[in-house]
């Protein structure tokens, strides 16, 4: 079974490219950073939360909000995401996210893992204007 480890500083280049790709390949997400900003991001990401990362995916959170959650597409369908969702669970009594709405996937994803959908929103909020989708998981 593949590690589940921390990211450390040489993580960021391969998750700052998830990320970018993930951004690229998606149709209905507005490209609103180069690629270099994602790096940026990413090593940000890695310093100030808790990253945990496996082959081609990253979960970053910091307290009890999951704040991102990324698969390069090989990495997909092989329980890599749930993993990385149960790690983030451990010790844990409550989570959030969001997710755009438009990401039906990972909405059936996050539902399937115990999250509930607890407030919609029109997107005004976010930086891509895009409508979005709070999540909650409470340890039942």
């Amino acid at each position: 079974m593949t590690e589940i480890r921390v990211a450390g500083a040489d993580d960021a280049v391969e998750i700052a490219q998830i990320l970018s790709d993930w951004a690229e390949e998606t149709v209905w997400m507005p490209r609103l950073h180069t690629r270099e900003e994602d790096l940026g991001f990413c090593r940000r990401l890695i310093e100030t939360q808790t990253v945990f990362v496996v082959p081609g995916g990253f979960l970053a959170m910091e307290g009890h909000e999951v704040n991102a959650l990324y698969l390069a597409p090989e990495a997909r369908g092989k329980g890599h995401g749930k993993r990385l969702l149960d790690k983030a669970k451990e010790g844990q009594e409550t989570l959030s996210l969001w997710t755009f709405q438009a990401n039906t996937g990972a909405r059936r994803f996050y539902l399937r893992e115990g999250f509930r959908e607890v407030l919609l929103t029109d997107g005004s909020g976010n930086d891509e204007k895009l409508p979005d989708v709070q999540m909650a998981w409470e340890r039942g």
